[in-house]
């Protein structure tokens, strides 16, 4: 599997729902010390703030069943493993995170971007930009990297992945 990118991925109605449930003041992220590793580095470079929907074959968070009408069903899976909201504060220059597999063993990944920003989402042999409502499809049990932004408060996007 290559990367796929879709633009447009949900209808326009559907879309304002999911971003302006999650980027809003109400919506809650938890500090993470990490990004790529589950190695905590004192630096501002390496936190990103995170809000897990789905893990350990259970939904955990209050926005699954909207989560799960809105994207989930568009997707085509079998199984969810784990599903998790990522913020990535802004950082005056762009940092390039680590590269870093999801899961050892193969499976599918999704990213699906709610917000515009100048942050961006590196494999192999491909970099995909940060746009709303554009939705990334790979392997991520493949090397993938991502980075901060610059120009917006946060870079926002939903990981989903599955079988």
């Amino acid at each position: 599997m290559g990367v796929i990118v879709m633009d447009n991925f949900l209808p326009d109605d559907e879309f304002k729902i999911l971003q302006e449930n999650v980027i809003s003041s109400k919506f809650p992220v938890y500090i993470q010390n990490y990004i790529t590793k589950n190695i905590e580095i004192q630096s501002i470079k390496n936190v990103n703030f995170v809000h897990t929907i789905y893990r350990n074959d259970i939904p955990i968070s209050p926005y699954y069943e909207m989560m799960n009408q809105i994207l989930f069903s568009k997707l085509e899976m079998c199984s969810l493993i784990r599903s998790k909201v990522n913020c990535y504060p802004r950082t005056d220059e762009i940092v390039e995170h680590d590269w870093h597999t999801d899961f050892p063993y193969k499976h599918k990944g999704a990213l699906f971007y709610l917000n515009t920003c100048n942050g961006k989402t590196k494999f192999d042999k491909d970099t995909v930009k940060s746009q709303e409502n554009r939705i990334v499809f790979f392997d991520s049990s493949k090397p993938h990297a991502s980075t901060s932004c610059t120009d917006q408060k946060c870079r926002w996007n939903i990981n989903v992945n599955y079988f």
